[in-house]
C-alpha cells in the first residue's frame, strides 16, 4: 500500500512540475493575439507565474525539485521578470534565440549544480563523482539539443519538443544508472554491518 502511495505521490509531483511548461505552451499555441510578440507575452507571462507558484511552493515544502524541471521554470520566471520590467536587451536575446534558449539554461543550471551534492540528478545518495558527472553530461546534452534548436529555430517540434524530449531522456536513463549504482553500492555495507 505505501508503494502505491510513494508511486501516486510521485506522479503528482511530476505532474505539478510539468504544469508550466505545459501552461505555457499550450498559451503560446491557442492565444488568439494578433501579434507574435504579444503571444509571447503572454505565454511567458502565464508560465512564468506559475513556475514561480510552483517553486516557491516545493521550497516552502522542501520537496525535491526535478533539475531539468527547475532549469524550465527559471527560463519561464526569467522571461517573464523580462516582460514585467519591459527589460527589452533581454527579451530580445530570447527573442533571437528562440526555442534554444531553454536548453541555454539546462546548459548553465547544471554548470552550478556541480558546486552542489546529488548534482543533477538531485539524490545526495549518489557518489560525489557521478554527481559531477551527471553535470557533465547534461552540459554536454544541453550542448547538442541547444545547437539542434538554434538550427531549427521557429519550427516549435524540431526546435522545442525534440531537444526537450532529448533532454529529457537522457536525464531519465542517467538517473535511472546512478541510483541503481548508489543502491548497490549500498546494500554489501548494510550486509557487513549487520554481520559484525
Amino acid at each position: 500500500m505505501s508503494k502505491v502511495r510513494s508511486a501516486i505521490a510521485a506522479f503528482l509531483l511530476g505532474f505539478i512540475q510539468f504544469l508550466p511548461l505545459s501552461l505555457f505552451l499550450l498559451v503560446q499555441r491557442t492565444s488568439q493575439s494578433p501579434e507574435l510578440i504579444a503571444k509571447w507575452r503572454e505565454a511567458f507571462m502565464t508560465g512564468g507565474a506559475v513556475a514561480s507558484t510552483v517553486l516557491i511552493a516545493f521550497v516552502f515544502l522542501r520537496v525535491k525539485l526535478d533539475r531539468l524541471l527547475l532549469a524550465t521554470n527559471i527560463f519561464l520566471i526569467v522571461a517573464m521578470l523580462a516582460f514585467t520590467f519591459d527589460q527589452q536587451w533581454l527579451i530580445a536575446i530570447y527573442h533571437d534565440g528562440q526555442e534554444s534558449m531553454l536548453p541555454l539554461f539546462v546548459l548553465l543550471s547544471a554548470a552550478v549544480l556541480l558546486a552542489f551534492p546529488g548534482g543533477f540528478i538531485g539524490d545526495h545518495a549518489i557518489s560525489k563523482q557521478h554527481a559531477r558527472i551527471s553535470c557533465f553530461v547534461m552540459i554536454f546534452t544541453a550542448l547538442i539539443a541547444g545547437g539542434f534548436a538554434w538550427q531549427f529555430r521557429g519550427q516549435t517540434w524540431l526546435a522545442g519538443s525534440l531537444p526537450f524530449l532529448f533532454m529529457l531522456i537522457v536525464q531519465r536513463v542517467m538517473s535511472f544508472r546512478f541510483r541503481r549504482l548508489a543502491a548497490t553500492t549500498e546494500q554489501p555495507q548494510v550486509q557487513h554491518h549487520a554481520a559484525n
